[in-house]
């Protein structure tokens, strides 16, 4: 009688008190109970079919399973789950193991690793446990709700955690890392779980949490008298996290009185923090900022920055000196210093693209795999399945190269083919590719791609299943242009830049421009750097195609008498006199009104008319130094006062020309 009079009157002070008691049993089977199929519609059972064979068996080639179990334990009680797994005996991929679980505690067996785990709440904790695959193991779990302290025993090994999950089933599983598929055979051969009250008294206690005076959170709840309660720090409210504040009481010990069990503590918002990463030129102007948000306590993430950036038409590339291997990106906290990457400008460049904006052959929206690594320009792969491809935009013809940002996500080599591609969609093998080993991570350089006036770039996966290609980002590179020598011994082309074009360095190939016209000869002073857009003649051995490659001029040539365009084509007027290259005799000829010059197509407007019955214009290469001097003279006479000669449509002719003509002082008369 005393004993209940003293529970109710601590019931009404909010103490609960329990006095231990003999465990009872809430669920077991395969000790003094025997496995039998009924057995099996008490357990759910995922991806697998299971069987009574010694024990609840299951042998299946699925990724993983799970037989599951509700489990109605009371509120406040401690609960103990005793078992008898026998492990899977085939090896299969490293990181596959069998497990029991209970609550939020898992007891693990890694079958190829020969280890085995505690996983609480999702920390695991590799135990110093002799294993052996295919073998019985006792195991044994031990839940406190109130105080949430966990005891294990795990074959020959034992500890302690704590955890907060609640107790709502027991699950007996086997999780397989990788995809290939293998045969396993695990079997629960016996499972025990039973329910006591505790050895000690529970009291109710309050935490209340507050911000600017009002209380955001109140958190109710039940644990031992003498328990130390702390409150969280940090916490998370509604999706902020707030710290408790400086100097606040955190923490009490539970007395047996419940209205004294209250703890109110005092938060403040968490600290926030731009970081940023700045991508200036070369004077330290700002050319793009990447941005990002770090708040106290949390940790060290990556902000990424992508390998280039356009800027004003321009493209920027990150230095090879501020790349970690692939990874464009800096690890930074709450509290790091901004940091400064300094791009260097390179105008070769001519596309750039993350991955998952190239052009793609079809569309793999639904078929992408796991989940984003956390590494690479701006994080993001884009994975080209077998007999697929992506593609950049139409290139201007010349030569070109690529620098592919990859993996290789299968357990084979993964080789990526780089083909043209037609407007129309066709691939064009050019014999070139690149290759990635098992499971490797690099950028790889493919040079000398060809590629004609209107094609685009293509990046190819032709191989079989299980290749793992995944992009990260491609840059596009335009290295030279190409000339080719018609077959004729004279040797002479007409051609105009697409870009700054360097002819120093090209053996066998001479570039000109138009200097002086006179007597039916246009002479020509050689070049060895032109801007882009420049008309030039060409002169080198038949049937010959020249790599120029790209250059950095760009100062504009004053004295040039060839014009046309790299892109557009020029329809002969009425009362204009052209001339333009006839490849199989190497002189300028008088091309008839109406008549279309292509683009990239050097011609002069000439002082002498045009007819088709007009007199060819010889070209003369200034070759030795006496005659260049000549030629140099008159154009320095030029810039010191004599007349530059446009006609009426304002294009520049030479002395001889015959009609109306305007110089550069604007003074219009006919010659």
């Amino acid at each position: 009688m005393k004993k209940l009079y003293t529970l109710l009157m601590m019931c009404l002070l909010g103490t609960v008190v329990s006095w231990a008691g003999e465990a009872t049993t809430i669920y077991e089977r395969g000790t003094t109970t025997a496995w039998s199929s009924d057995d099996l519609a008490d357990w759910t059972q995922l991806y697998c079919t299971a069987t009574i064979s010694d024990g609840l068996s299951v042998n299946t080639t699925d990724a993983g399973w799970t037989c599951t179990k509700g489990i109605n334990a009371t509120n406040g009680t401690v609960v103990t789950l005793t078992a008898t797994i026998h492990t899977g005996g085939a090896p299969g991929r490293s990181g596959s193991y069998d497990y029991v679980q209970i609550g939020g505690v898992s007891l693990r067996f890694y079958e190829q690793d020969k280890v085995a785990s505690v996983d609480v709440d999702g920390t695991s904790t590799n135990l110093t446990l002799t294993y052996n695959r295919a073998s019985d193991y006792n195991v044994e779990i031990t839940i406190d709700q109130f105080s949430g302290n966990v005891s294990y025993t795990c074959g020959t090994v034992s500890g302690t955690a704590s955890s907060s999950t609640a107790i709502s089933n027991i699950i007996f599983g086997h999780y397989r890392a990788g995809k290939e598929n293998y045969a396993v055979t695990t079997i629960l051969k016996n499972i025990t779980v039973t329910e006591k009250e505790p050895e000690a008294t529970s009291v109710n206690y309050t935490i209340n949490y507050i911000f600017n005076s009002d209380t955001i959170k109140t958190v109710n709840a039940q644990n031992y008298v003498n328990t130390n309660i702390k409150a969280e720090n940090p916490i998370t409210i509604n999706n902020v996290k707030y710290y408790i504040a400086d100097g606040e009481t955190t923490s009490m010990t539970l007395g047996s009185d419940a209205t004294a069990n209250v703890l109110n503590v005092n938060l403040r918002l968490a600290g926030t923090q731009t970081v940023n990463i700045n991508a200036v030129d070369g004077e330290n102007n700002i050319l793009k900022t990447f941005s990002g948000t770090r708040t106290e306590g949390d940790a060290a993430s990556n902000l990424y920055y992508t390998r280039a950036v356009q800027y004003n038409g321009k493209y920027y590339t990150v230095p090879a000196s501020n790349g970690n291997s692939m990874n464009y990106g800096r690890s930074m906290a709450y509290g790091s210093d901004n940091v400064n990457i300094t791009y260097s400008l390179d105008e070769s460049i001519v596309y750039y693209s993350e991955s998952e904006n190239m052009l793609k052959s079809r569309s793999i929206a639904t078929q992408t795999e796991g989940a984003v690594p956390d590494r690479a320009s701006g994080g993001h792969w884009y994975r080209i399945y077998p007999n697929a491809h992506v593609y950049t935009p139409a290139l201007s013809g010349g030569i070109y190269k690529v620098d592919l940002s990859a993996r290789n996500e299968g357990s084979n080599e993964s080789t990526l083919l780089v083909q043209l591609r037609k407007a129309d969609g066709t691939l064009v093998d050019i014999e070139k590719s690149t290759s990635w080993a098992n499971s490797a991570n690099s950028v790889n350089t493919v040079e000398g791609i060809e590629v004609p006036e209107g094609y685009s770039i293509a990046i190819v996966n032709n191989t079989g299943y299980n290749s793992g290609a995944a992009l990260d980002y491609v840059i596009v590179y335009k290295t030279g242009e190409q000339i080719t020598i018609p077959d004729y011994e004279h040797g002479y082309a007409s051609y105009v830049t697409t870009s700054a074009l360097n002819f120093s360095g090209v053996k066998g190939l001479k570039a000109y421009i138009g200097v002086d016209e006179g007597e039916y000869k246009l002479k020509l002073r050689e070049v060895k750097e032109v801007p882009a857009g420049t008309p030039i003649i060409v002169k080198g051995t038949r049937n010959t195609t020249y790599d120029i490659p790209v250059g950095t001029c760009t100062d504009e040539i004053t004295d040039n008498l060839l014009q046309g365009s790299a892109t557009d084509t020029h329809t002969v007027g009425a009362n204009e006199s052209i001339y333009a290259l006839k490849v199989s005799d190497g002189k300028l000829h008088s091309v008839n009104a109406g008549v279309v010059v292509p683009a990239k197509k050097a011609y002069l407007v000439s002082g002498y008319g045009g007819s088709s019955s007009a007199k060819a214009i010889t070209l003369e290469p200034v070759d030795d130094e006496e005659e260049a001097t000549s030629v140099v003279a008159v154009a320095a006479d030029e810039a010191n006062g004599a007349s530059k000669l446009y006609n009426a449509a304002g294009q520049q002719v030479g002395a001889g020309y015959n009609g109306i003509v305007i110089d550069q002082n604007g003074n219009k008369y006919v010659k």
